[in-house]
């Protein structure tokens, strides 16, 4: 890639003019442009503006020379014109031929409104975007800052998708890939990993804290199959979604006769995780009367049956989770002191999503993974797995998961784009790119850009075209009207 212009390549006068005055900016220019017009005059025009913009340039007078010049130091956008020699429209020739060797490389169509039509071609080639040339002074800096981003964009995915290859490979030669499933390489998943590490080896209870949706039962399994019981039962027990009397039944287990319907004796998760890992979800919501029961079993590792009074001796490490605050709980009188010492030898702490935003993109891969067939050859688009970054996931991976899930449902082709996501998703995603984007990028930008990804996927039916954008059909004209689409 090229970053900053110079007269050397193909290209004759117009490029040589465009080199000297971007050279002029040397490696602070915002990303090299070519441009390919066999007109001077716009050559001369977009040169001036996109220099102005803080872009480095070269030109090409035709189709051949701006094939050649993509070929010698591949720029990091071009702009092109349709209307070029030979053919009345040779620029989509020279698009089709950018494609097949440039793939990434971002292509904006500058050429006259009255060529729509093909513009619309072209975009549906591969182009990035189309410029009206009479609009060109105001748009088209905006435009090539976009396809430059773009790029980046894909840059950084790359980079970071190998990034992630090696941690993997780091992963595994660690044995971290018995983590029960946790995904992430950021420094807060790795202290997690090295708590797990220091914890799973030893007979101490482990108490994890966490958001509801940040895994806290992959924790609690990845803690068992590191320990020294990984051979017997992993059991689990969610305190919150059974009733008392159930829920001391579940754990405790019953006696045949003990109450109505007790047609047989039953053992309890307690006794069936003798020699194993005792995993109780959601303990806060247990009562007070459970909790008591609880903590006798727990301290002298027996209890009867309910309607039993035989005593049943069991072997059995503890594991707890809860999103609730079990401090403030026992201050209100809800939650048990004693248990609550008992249950912390450990305090696991999962992080919530928005403080690991670095690891989206490995857990987005992770979720394609773990669809499976279902979703066989879909295709994250870098500019969807940027907008999850932008949001905060309040119910977090849980609710990351179902957000790509949908998304692949919902896409018509191979490729699932940004237009997939839920408003507050995109409407985040667009107050980011507001906020950090640069002179003359807001969410006017972000706007035109969905509609060209409309586009993209869907062509003319304006009525598939409102409903995956989720808007009415008059919004959307206007906003074709406000953004020079027809």
């Amino acid at each position: 890639m090229i970053r900053a212009a110079d007269g050397e390549g193909p290209g004759g006068a117009g490029q040589g003019e465009g080199a000297r005055a971007g050279s002029a900016q040397g490696e602070t220019a915002r990303g090299a442009v070519l441009i390919i017009d066999d007109e001077e005059s716009a050559r001369e025009l977009f040169s001036a503006w996109l220099i102005e913009a803080g872009f480095a340039v070269r030109t090409a007078a035709g189709a051949g020379e701006g094939l050649a010049a993509a070929a010698g130091r591949q720029p990091d956008a071009v702009v092109l014109d349709l209307k070029m020699p030979p053919d009345p429209w040779g620029g989509l020739k020279v698009l089709e031929d950018l494609r097949q060797r440039h793939p990434d490389l971002p292509v904006v169509i500058a050429s006259d409104k009255a060529d729509l039509r093909h513009a619309v071609e072209a975009i549906r080639l591969g182009a990035f975007d189309f410029v009206d040339k009479q609009e060109a002074r105001s748009k088209l800096a905006i435009a090539v800052g976009n396809a430059v981003r773009f790029l980046r964009l894909q840059e950084r995915t790359e980079a970071l998708e190998a990034e992630n290859r090696l941690f993997r490979e780091e992963q595994e030669r660690r044995n971290l890939s018995a983590f029960g499933g946790l995904t992430g390489a950021s420094p807060a998943m790795q202290a997690v990993y090295e708590l797990i590490q220091r914890a799973a080896p030893t007979d101490a209870s482990v108490l994890i804290l966490g958001e509801t949706g940040t895994g806290k039962e992959l924790a609690a399994a990845a803690i068992h199959y590191n320990s020294l019981k990984k051979d017997g039962p992993f059991i689990k027990v969610n305190c919150a979604s059974l009733p008392e009397t159930l829920l001391e039944d579940e754990l405790f287990g019953h006696e045949k006769g003990a109450f109505t319907g007790a047609d047989a004796k039953r053992p309890g998760r307690f006794e069936l995780a003798h020699g194993g890992t005792l995993f109780l979800d959601e303990i806060g919501d247990m009562s007070l009367a459970t909790q008591a029961k609880v903590l006798r079993a727990i301290q002298e590792r027996e209890f009867e049956r309910v309607g039993g009074t035989r005593t049943i001796r069991v072997d059995v490490r503890l594991v707890a989770a809860t999103n609730q605050d079990l401090a403030a709980r026992m201050n209100e009188g809800r939650f048990r002191a004693d248990l609550y010492y008992r249950l912390n030898d450990i305090v696991l702490v999962l992080p919530p999503l928005r403080q690991r935003k670095e690891d989206i993109p490995l857990l987005a891969e992770a979720v394609m993974k773990e669809f499976g067939d279902a979703y066989r050859g879909k295709v994250l688009s870098p500019e969807f797995v940027e907008a999850l970054g932008a949001y905060d996931w309040p119910g977090n991976v849980r609710e990351l998961k179902g957000v790509i899930r949908k998304a692949c449902i919902l896409a018509t082709g191979e490729v699932v784009r940004v237009t997939g996501l839920p408003p507050e998703v995109l409407a985040a995603a667009g107050s980011s790119q507001a906020r950090g984007g640069e002179a003359g990028d807001d969410l006017s930008a972000v706007e035109s850009a969905l509609v060209r990804r409309a586009l993209d996927t869907m062509g003319d039916d304006l009525g598939e075209m409102a409903r995956d954008l989720g808007v009415s059909i008059s919004s959307l004209l206007e906003v074709a009207r406000r953004h020079g689409f027809r």
